[in-house]
């Protein structure tokens, strides 16, 4: 694929490279987000299938996005801790879960992976264990194998993003699933910084859950996020009790009769008012140009970018997690520990070259809305910087 930036309202002199932080609004989705507050100005247009079919309509393009083949069973969160903390509240329901098991989270994940699950964890006399980060840059064989090995029947659940959201190391979760299954462990998978942006099939990967905001990598909406649930949780509880979540709810006139059961599978864990009738366009139109890019091609146009620059990054004394194990829309630039990294962050921003800094690292994160002068600009400070 081409560069898609026309499409973008970035502009020329600006080399955004940050999109793990926070996605920009392609002038596609910034027009249905003023469609959408127009519609809002005038509620009394609203008919009672609003709140209801296009919320379905965006399901079922993120399930076509995962290549899931149920789309009741996605729901609509706000959030990806709201995701999270809707299994945190199922675990109890694991069947054989005992005091001593194990809760399983990767060192310096994002702290949402360890915080929802923090409570459950001293109610139900569980131990968070913690895989380690190995030493050195080029972890992502090792680190691979030891989540493997760490996996036991006592490992009730595996809490795991599919790229590292500082370093861009790519889990391997079809591997991992495997040993998950073998183990009777529930996996959730932590996609934010990693759906739309590289492929993701649930049909091979089998995780039991699968939680994502969309204002990353999916290129759409704040406070709106999208939660796959798996067999493991058709009769659970939900963190909320919506009355949009129960069966018949798309029938104003049977409301005050009151229904005991939900929408099937995943529906009754929807966020109330999950209509959003700004938020969900914003998302949903995403989504929509994402399939039509698709996550594999922009995979593959990041990787043509960053390519060419990986072994000139490395030349400076830059660091970079192996080739076979780093996300290309998704990496981390290491340094020594004697190197201001804030220092290079500012005056990065002042060329107009827009990064994070986690850790001691700078982490670069890339869209269909960049450029190869982006990752020229990037080098070029840093040969300046550090030279």
């Amino acid at each position: 694929m081409q560069s898609q930036k026309h499409k973008f309202s970035i502009p020329k002199d600006v080399h955004f490279l940050n999109c793990a932080t926070f996605s920009p609004m392609s002038k596609a989705v910034e027009a249905a987000a003023h469609q959408a507050v127009i519609k809002m100005a005038n509620p009394m247009l609203l008919k009672a299938a609003d709140f209801f079919d296009y919320a379905q309509t965006v399901r079922e393009d993120f399930s076509r996005l995962i290549h899931a083949q149920d789309a009741d069973r996605i729901a609509i969160v706000p959030s990806t801790s709201y995701g999270l903390s809707t299994v945190a509240a199922n675990l109890h329901r694991k069947e054989n879960i005992k005091p001593g098991d194990e809760i399983l989270i990767l060192d310096q994940e994002f702290p949402n992976d360890y915080y929802c699950f923090e409570r459950v964890a001293k109610k139900l006399k569980l131990e968070i264990k913690t895989i380690q980060k190995p030493n050195g840059i080029k972890i992502g064989k090792i680190w691979n194998e030891s989540i493997l090995n760490a996996i036991s029947t006592k490992t009730a659940l595996l809490v795991l993003s599919h790229v590292h959201w500082i370093y861009g190391t790519i889990f391997d979760l079809e591997s991992i699933s495997k040993k998950c299954k073998s183990t009777g462990t529930l996996l959730v998978i932590d996609a934010t910084q990693s759906l739309g942006a590289m492929p993701f099939d649930i049909q091979k990967i089998q995780a039991d859950a699968v939680i994502a905001g969309s204002y990353k990598s999916l290129l759409g909406a704040y406070q709106v996020g999208f939660a796959y649930y798996g067999n493991f949780f058709d009769e659970g509880l939900p963190i909320e009790e919506s009355w949009m979540n129960r069966l018949e709810s798309d029938q104003f006139h049977k409301l005050t009769a009151h229904q005991t059961h939900y929408r099937p599978k995943a529906q009754r864990y929807n966020v109330g008012q999950f209509s959003n009738f700004i938020g969900l366009p914003i998302a949903g139109t995403a989504l929509k140009e994402l399939l039509e890019w698709s996550p594999s091609a922009i995979q593959a146009y990041c990787k043509a970018l960053v390519s060419p620059f990986v072994s000139k990054f490395e030349a400076l004394g830059c660091k970079l997690e192996d080739e076979l194990y780093r996300a290309s829309h998704l990496f981390g630039i290491s340094f020594d520990e004697n190197v201001a990294i804030h220092k290079i962050q500012t005056i990065l921003a002042e060329n107009n070259i827009i990064v994070a800094v986690r850790g001691n690292s700078i982490r670069v994160s890339l869209s269909v809305y960049n450029t190869k002068e982006d990752i020229q600009a990037l080098f070029d400070v840093l040969k300046i910087v550090l030279e």
